[in-house]
């Protein structure tokens, strides 16, 4: 059996910094961040340390979202296709892995390009269909 331990008096490494920087990026409620800002500043000391800005700069982008884009490619025998990734390294590993099994749809890893920008591209693309 573990020993009762009283919650309210543990100490975390960066106070509730993470909880601040997950309200900041993610709900963007600024009432729970005053909140949690407030339990910091009354239980660790001012939020608004160099350390502790540094701390929220970098948990903020860590967890800030990053935009999936549409990537296209060719098959080494003909056709193309396209995945969704924030990388183009990633589309590169989600189409190989998604056709990992393929023996006909074997995409080429320095085919990859992203569709913003290249819509002209696409819509040649497309009217290979019609």
């Amino acid at each position: 059996m573990l020993p009762t331990q009283n919650l309210s008096l543990m100490k975390y490494t960066n106070g509730y910094l993470p909880k601040i920087a997950y309200h900041m990026v993610v709900t963007q409620n600024q009432d729970k961040v005053d909140y949690f800002a407030d339990r910091h500043r009354d239980e660790y000391g001012s939020v608004l340390t160099q350390e502790n800005l540094a701390f929220l700069k970098a948990e903020c982008e860590r967890i800030t979202p990053s935009p999936r884009r549409e990537y296209l490619f060719s098959f080494e025998d003909g056709g193309w296709n396209s995945v969704y990734a924030t990388t183009k390294e990633e589309a590169v590993e989600t189409a190989l892995e998604e056709y990992k099994h393929s023996a006909l749809l074997n995409p080429i890893p320095s085919s990859f390009f992203p569709k913003e920008g290249n819509e002209e591209t696409y819509q040649t693309l497309l009217n290979m269909f019609y």
